[in-house]
């Protein structure tokens, strides 16, 4: 693998942003942006002709606008937190509302990063601030980006704190394997048992209901569209599913395939669940313009965002997010293609 180095633009605020592009001995690369830390472009080569299996955008100033988190390293934590507040040890911190009343993800997706060039991977590297956004501790970020020759998309994050705080880390990609067109047609099979209830506002109610004769039941593989076009899922897919493993174990969990291409995703992490999202508020509650200028439509693609559950730090019986002051942060997420 080798990395190349592009200038891609500047921010508003005159910061220089670059592309890096990670190529292997298949014809396979990966763009990536020190802009959010986002995968700009994954492109694979079938039958003579490339296909970008990622939606993406052509300027630094449509990720600044977008509000997707289209490609996005999202923190400083993934997903909701109900009425965007949380506790430590008693102390009550709060954060911004960007989501109705609750937090949602945060605004790494929107930072420059630094970045250093290895010998087989790219590193990029934030700090964020003790404060930022209402979270506690200096948070220290390094990102690993590598692909090896089975194409295989390898991201390794690790962090440190200053203080004890909370965090949940997770890569936004939407996919779509035949690079045009819906997703409803992609078959889709996960590993996963359990799913996490929702309520109206897409915040855990704390019960942890079997998937099995659900809509949310991939244990044998089936379209993606079933249940959205049959009227089950009008709104489609934006839930956390839980991944049937053991703490800490790298997994195998999802594999989804492109139903024109053939095009094969296999997903593998350490994190205990992923929200799968396909896409319904594209060009509906924001507008996003692809790499072709084309105006994504809602169920264009597909997003596995491998992370811990949502709004743990009100539910006892999930996963904990809290990370301790000198304590190390360590996660995994392996997407492969076929």
């Amino acid at each position: 693998m080798n990395v190349e180095k592009n200038f891609f633009g500047k921010t508003q605020n005159k910061q220089e942003v670059y592309k890096f592009t990670l190529k292997n001995k298949n014809n396979m690369s990966v763009d990536i942006l020190n802009f959010g830390a986002i995968i700009q472009s994954i492109k694979l080569k079938k039958n003579d002709k490339i296909i970008d299996v990622v939606l993406g955008h052509n300027s630094i100033e449509e990720y600044e606008l977008g509000t997707g988190s289209i490609g996005a390293f999202v923190g400083r934590y993934a997903n909701r937190i109900k009425n965007a507040e949380f506790e430590i040890d008693g102390k009550k911190y709060t954060l911004s509302k960007n989501n109705g009343n609750n937090h949602l993800h945060g605004t790494y997706s929107k930072q420059v990063f630094d970045y250093e060039i290895l010998n087989d991977k790219l590193k990029l590297i934030y700090i964020s601030e003790d404060g930022e956004e209402g979270y506690p501790g200096e948070l220290k970020i390094n990102i690993f980006y590598s692909l090896s020759d089975l194409n295989e998309l390898i991201i390794e994050y690790t962090a440190t704190t200053s203080k004890d705080t909370i965090l949940n880390f997770t890569n936004h990609s939407y996919f779509n394997l035949n690079g045009e067109g819906n997703i409803f047609n992609h078959k889709a099979k996960f590993d996963v048992l359990k799913y996490t209830e929702m309520n109206d506002e897409n915040i855990p109610t704390g019960n942890i209901l079997d998937v099995k004769g659900t809509v949310y039941d991939f244990l044998d593989e089936k379209e993606i569209g079933q249940d959205i076009l049959n009227g089950k899922l009008k709104n489609g897919y934006d839930d956390n599913l839980i991944i049937n493993k053991n703490p800490n174990e790298l997994k195998k969990f999802a594999k989804v395939i492109g139903d024109k291409t053939g095009i094969v995703l296999e997903v593998s992490t350490t994190e205990p669940a992923f929200q799968f999202y396909t896409a319904a508020h594209l060009s509906t509650t924001h507008k996003e313009y692809g790499k072709k200028n084309e105006l994504y439509e809602p169920f264009s693609a597909f997003c596995i965002e491998a992370q811990h559950f949502p709004d743990s730090p009100h539910n006892d019986n999930f996963p904990t997010t809290l990370l301790k002051k000198d304590d190390k942060y360590v996660q995994t997420t392996i997407y492969k293609f076929y």
